[in-house]
């Protein structure tokens, strides 16, 4: 919702989510994109309307994600303690939400190892707010040193335009940044 609130999905930008979890029935009601209406409550009305479709008679208490938002996904199981990840692209942002702190600190560091070889040079890794890097350098470490070897990865991924300068909200909406004056744009 917040990149297409900003005008960062497609046809303008080549834009894929790629979301992952180890739980299986959540992994299910994602790809189905269908919510209770009580699971979205936090989400501001202006949003609900534009990205979601109320359900009626016996569906009446459910959302539905707009078939655009949906086509912007790809839902994977991915167990971040398994040797081999079944993720053959690179990336410019990861989200690594509250997953770190199930794990050990061997764990942790393997984790994390792996996961900043996934961005492209330049790209971004999120970690959830609980998760604590302290004493995990070495994957800073590998992430430098990857970004001073400049070193390729098997697959070239398409890159999208320049990004443009975004302000994220309190509520995690964005906004363009733009010149004084100029109108808000929103998706139609």
């Amino acid at each position: 919702m917040v990149l297409a609130d900003a005008g960062l999905t497609p046809p303008t930008w080549d834009t894929r989510i790629l979301a992952s979890d180890i739980d299986t029935d959540c992994l299910a009601q994602t790809e189905n994109g269908v919510y209770p209406i009580d699971r979205v409550t936090p989400v501001p009305a202006d949003l609900l309307k534009r990205y979601f479709l109320r359900g009626t008679g016996r569906h009446g208490a459910e959302v539905r994600m707009r078939p655009e938002l949906r086509a912007l996904l790809t839902v994977r199981r991915i167990n971040l303690a398994e040797a081999t990840w079944p993720i053959r692209a690179r990336f410019h942002v990861i989200f690594c939400r509250n997953a770190l702190i199930y794990f050990d600190r061997a764990m942790q560091k393997a984790v994390l190892e792996r996961l900043v070889s996934f961005p492209e040079p330049g790209g971004l890794l999120f970690l959830g707010h609980a998760e604590s890097v302290f004493g995990l350098g070495a994957g800073r470490r590998r992430a430098a040193q990857r970004r001073e070897r400049g070193r390729p990865h098997r697959r070239a991924a398409v890159r999208p335009p320049r990004p443009q300068l975004l302000q994220l909200g309190a509520l995690g909406r964005s906004r363009q940044q733009r010149a004084p004056g100029d109108g808000d744009r929103r998706p139609a």
